[in-house]
Order: structure tokens, then sequence, then C-alpha cells
């Protein structure tokens, strides 16, 4: 049975990529192996699409064509593709220990730590802060320009998520900043 949204562990990405899936039997031995395609992948599993008919809680491997990269899997459910009538979709836990997909993933429950704001001179006018930006970036190599537009749009998203100002109201600002420099 698919989780909820809100039951997720971590983010869906959309991807594809092409897996070997093989399913054991209680034995051990193989029962089953096809070639499946990755929908969306997340840290703990997959979303799969393929050909074959699978049970829940059928336990197997999958296998990176690419990279080789294996690891154990649990089936969790299956139904029909609604965009590929002779495919169907089969969700799939990845039971390893380590980062199956090479990747990182967001927790989309998690509550992000709340940011410690600290203005060593609050006297500075938001005018005085953009001047004293603007001729430092004047002098600055493009590197060290890239650090300083990335800290920027840190601090933008920070603020948005806080709230405090829409995106219109910041350029509407810097707009009358600009204004009040070139009358």
């Amino acid at each position: 049975m698919r989780t909820s949204r809100k039951d997720r562990r971590s983010e869906r990405v959309p991807v594809t990529q092409r897996l070997l899936l093989t399913i054991l039997g209680p034995s051990g031995a193989v029962i089953l192996k096809e070639i499946v395609t990755t929908v969306e992948i997340s840290q703990h599993g997959a979303r799969l699409k393929g050909r074959r008919t699978l049970e829940s809680n059928w336990k197997g491997f999958v296998v990176q064509l690419g990279s080789g990269q294996q690891a154990p899997c649990r089936v969790v459910w299956q139904t029909k593709s609604a965009s590929e009538p002779a495919s169907l979709e089969t969700g799939v836990e990845i039971l390893a220990a380590h980062n199956f997909w090479r990747r990182g993933f967001s927790n989309p429950d998690a509550e992000p730590e709340p940011a410690e704001i600290v203005i060593e001179d609050a006297s500075v006018t938001p005018e005085v802060l953009l001047r004293e930006l603007g001729e430092a970036s004047d002098s600055q190599a493009q590197g060290d320009l890239q650090v300083l537009e990335a800290v920027w749009c840190g601090l933008v998203e920070q603020l948005e998520e806080r709230n405090l100002f829409t995106r219109a109201e910041l350029i509407a600002a810097i707009r009358k900043i600009g204004l009040k420099r070139n009358p």
C-alpha cells in the first residue's frame, strides 16, 4: 500500500534509471529477474516501472546497470501504470544501510532549525549596507562575487520564509533605494 505524503521519510525525485531487479524465493534461489526503470526515487526506495507481476513483501535486490551499485530491497506495493497500460508500477523499499542513489534527499516533514541572526551594528541603515556591498563587490574577484551572490540569495530566501517580506516588496524597496541614489 502506498504511503501518504505526510508519512514519507524523504523527498521524491523524478529520475529515469535502468535497474536489474532480482527477486529471491524463500530458499534464496532466484525466482524472477527483470530490467526495470525508475520513475522516481527517494532515500529509502523507488517507484519502478516494469512488466512482471510482483507480490508485497517479496525480497531481493536491485542493481544499477550504469554503476553496478547493488542494494537489497523489498516490494511494498504494485499497481497498473496509468500512463502505459502494458506496464506495472511497483514501490520498493531499499534495505541498504548505505546511500544507494549516491545523492542527498531532504526530509519534507523536518522542521527547519531556527536560524539565529546576530546584528553586530544595528545602526547601519540598509542604504549604507547596500552601498558598502556595492563598493566591496567592485573590487572583488569573480569567484568572490559568486559567493556574495549565494549569501544574498540565501538571506533573501530565509527572510521570505519568515514572512518578513515578499519578493515583490524586496524588489520595490531596492528600486526605491536605486532611485534615491540616482535622482
